[in-house]
């Protein structure tokens, strides 16, 4: 194996770290980086937002970033993943389905590690939202690499 390859499995278990440190927080600290997440990107635009345009807000995009950030997590880790095993296995199926299973398999395992978390709840919705994140990136990375190596085969 090359090194690259421990450098990525090194970079998958440590997103993997990132993700499980996020579960692990209170359904209270939980919402609390969400809320001040969208009160700081507001304050971008309007510094002087009322105490209730703040709440307003927060109850507007709550979800949104709650569940961009479900599938924004799930993307980097589909995108580290798919790179190592290309890198391993080359553009095949066997890469893309282990990729996938891999991230899946993640996911749920981490929506029921939130079941032991005070205030959080583990759920399917948020287990398809990882996936699809995942799916998503390995999809493109491996449709990337395939037309570069259909390109480099052509040329030769």
């Amino acid at each position: 194996m090359k090194i690259r390859n421990y450098i990525n499995i090194f970079l998958i278990i440590t997103w993997m770290l990132v993700i499980f440190n996020f579960s692990n927080q209170t359904g209270t600290s939980s919402s609390g980086l969400s809320n001040r997440i969208i009160i700081g990107i507001a304050e971008i635009f309007n510094k002087d937002l009322t105490t209730k345009e703040k709440e307003e807000l927060v109850d507007k995009y709550k979800v949104i970033v709650r569940k961009g950030a479900h599938f924004g997590a799930y993307f980097i880790l589909g995108t580290l993943t798919i790179i190592l095993f290309i890198d391993i296995k080359g553009t095949t199926k066997l890469s893309f389905i282990i990729s996938n299973l891999i991230c899946t398999i993640y996911a749920a395992t981490d929506e029921i590690h939130q079941l032991f978390i005070p205030g959080r709840c583990g759920s399917i919705i948020d287990v398809l939202i990882d996936s699809c994140g995942s799916l998503t990136a390995i999809i493109i990375i491996f449709t990337i690499t395939s037309l570069i190596k259909k390109n480099k085969s052509t040329n030769k």
